[in-house]
């Protein structure tokens, strides 16, 4: 989690640095759309599935979605954001962290064991 926050951190901070550039700006909205669709997949559904709080709903709910989801409205209407590219981003950074968890987990593993 720190690892995926801190890439967050840097993503926007890279944008922000370089406000011009299209990968700064496709990383930054990837990672905005990714947390959207994570607060629902999967925290939402499985406080549903399983009728009990699954951790990180909350901050899904009251942070994620309503700022990222702002965040993305005002560039859209600045046109500065396409829905291709919305997309794109979202999937792309999404399945990058999706192969990063795994790896992520195996490295906290072998350092916890030391």
């Amino acid at each position: 989690m720190i690892v995926i926050t801190t890439l967050a951190y840097l993503s926007a901070f890279y944008y922000l640095s370089v406000p011009k550039s299209n990968l700064a700006k496709w990383i930054f909205i990837g990672f905005l759309g990714s947390m959207i669709l994570n607060s629902i997949f999967p925290h939402v559904i499985a406080t549903i599935a399983l009728k009990k709080y699954a951790p990180g709903l909350v901050t899904g709910i009251m942070l994620n979605i309503p700022i990222n989801s702002l965040i993305i409205l005002r560039l859209f209407e600045n046109h500065q954001l396409a829905w291709k590219e919305l997309i794109f981003s979202t999937m792309t950074v999404g399945i990058t962290l999706l192969v990063l968890i795994p790896l992520l987990f195996k490295i906290g593993r072998k350092i916890t064991t030391l």
